[in-house]
């Protein structure tokens, strides 16, 4: 989290924080403990702030979607028939 406030971004912690939408004390927590559960909500507020798409943010954070199937292209495809 820290890497992506520091290298998208030219925000301090306080102002990161407010932005994406936690206590201070939280993100602090989040840094400090690796840890990976975020709402929804924070992780959509985290790529407006860092102005990145939501599969670079998972890719930032380690997190490997590659299994997860694509249902939008699949559905696409298959109204193009």
């Amino acid at each position: 989290m820290e890497d992506l406030r520091t290298g998208y971004t030219e925000m301090t912690q306080d102002q990161f924080c407010v932005s994406i939408g936690i206590p201070r004390s939280t993100y602090q927590d989040m840094v400090k403990k690796g840890n990976k559960k975020i709402a929804l909500e924070v992780i959509a507020n985290i790529c407006r702030t860092c102005q990145i798409s939501v599969p670079t943010f998972f890719e930032e954070m380690g997190i490997d979607l590659s299994g997860i199937p694509n249902k939008a292209k699949e559905r696409k495809k298959r109204s193009l028939v």
